[in-house]
């Protein structure tokens, strides 16, 4: 019998382990994960949301939920089926709204669609410097909701002992008899130094620990991918090419198996 396997994270996990569906390696169980996520404040509400154990409507869900037209709530968590589960922690920048945390992807489309110096805007906001919304440019007249989200928007770097207690709950929704793999984003160097992402290597660092603490498989990409080369496995510092998405669907299919 084919195993059996959940991915939460981005197209970095997600599209290796799809090429092993396509070749009849496993099943994809991705039923009720809706679109990628990124931090671990994103994937905790995520399956709170499935849990109905976290609420949150209109727009706010929109920017949480990518396919928001086929989100529906579900006590069902559907991954409990599967022997295996992949976890990605790709950033600790997080963006939230009194308290409700936003897919950084969606929210930058929300920008660029509400503000038409949406770079300035975004500077602004990633350096914790907003102006009053007044003093940017609008693409089109805002309704209420859609200003109070841009007034009451706020980004922080997350804490090592946030982190930690998110992965604690978020570990609480595995069955006990599933294999678990943590993947980090891969820790490459800044440009022009011989320094390395100073967030990417602190989730590796987190992940690593937490992985330690509960008997769970951790794994960082950096390493294969430097052994594959940059120049081949990259499209730009945070996208692999589809030649690189193979070589991962390699070792993903062996995590999974042994």
């Amino acid at each position: 019998m084919k195993p059996n396997l959940t991915v939460f994270g981005t197209c970095r996990v997600y599209e290796p382990c799809k090429l092993l569906e396509d070749d009849n390696y496993l099943t994809l169980n991705n039923k009720m994960v809706y679109g990628y996520t990124h931090t671990t404040k994103e994937l905790l509400q995520m399956l709170k949301l499935l849990d109905d154990d976290f609420e949150c409507e209109g727009l706010l869900l929109e920017l949480l939920i990518k396919n928001i037209e086929h989100f529906e709530y579900s006590r069902n968590k559907n991954f409990e089926e599967s022997d295996s589960v992949i976890i990605e922690v790709s950033s600790i920048r997080l963006f939230s709204v009194n308290g409700i945390y936003l897919r950084s992807n969606l929210l930058f489309a929300f920008i660029k669609s509400s503000i038409a110096d949406c770079e300035i805007f975004w500077k602004d906001l990633i350096s914790q410097r907003l102006r009053s919304i007044g003093e940017y440019t609008l693409v089109k007249e805002l309704s209420q909701e859609e200003l109070t989200i841009l007034e009451n928007v706020k980004s922080e770097i997350q804490t090592k002992e946030s982190f930690l207690s998110d992965l604690e709950e978020i570990y609480k929704y595995i069955n006990i008899n599933q294999k678990v793999t943590f993947v980090s984003h891969f820790d490459m160097k800044v440009r022009n130094s011989d320094v390395r992402v100073p967030e990417r290597v602190l989730i590796k660092e987190w992940l690593s620990e937490f992985s330690d603490k509960v008997y769970s498989t951790f794994f960082n990409p950096r390493f294969l991918l430097e052994e594959y080369g940059y120049e081949k496995g990259l499209l730009d510092n945070a996208h692999y090419t589809k030649e690189f998405e193979k070589e991962l669907s390699k070792l993903y299919l062996d995590l999974i198996l042994n």
